[in-house]
């Protein structure tokens, strides 16, 4: 689809406040352009900081790149904001990311009773 990115960079030049754009755009550039795409969901985070998606986002992303520490602490950070979404959460990681559901990793990350 060789106009998405055309596409995606004016939607967010006509709307640059819009940060599901610069998600959209940022998904787009995973496979060509990894730098510029973490750069635009962390920019979109933190232009929008109580919006869960960048987070959430950009957790996968590391995720995938086998960076586990760094994603998981973005998919807590989402889920601090949204914690009704734990369950949710949960589930995409074990089911896309076929993440183990042990005792110590639901000890970890699971938010703590405050």
């Amino acid at each position: 689809m060789p106009g998405a990115h055309a596409q995606f960079q004016e939607a967010i030049r006509l709307n640059p406040l819009n940060v599901d754009y610069m998600g959209q755009l940022a998904l787009y550039l995973e496979k060509t352009d990894k730098k510029r795409s973490e750069e635009l969901l962390r920019a979109a985070g933190r232009w929008d900081p109580v919006n869960p998606r960048p987070l959430r986002a950009l957790g996968n992303m590391l995720l995938d790149r086998g960076n586990r520490q760094q994603g998981l602490e973005k998919i807590k950070a989402a889920l601090a904001i949204e914690p009704q979404k734990t369950k949710e959460y949960l589930s995409l990681l074990v089911f896309y990311k076929k993440w183990p559901l042990t005792h110590n990793f639901l000890i970890n990350f699971l938010p703590t009773a405050g």
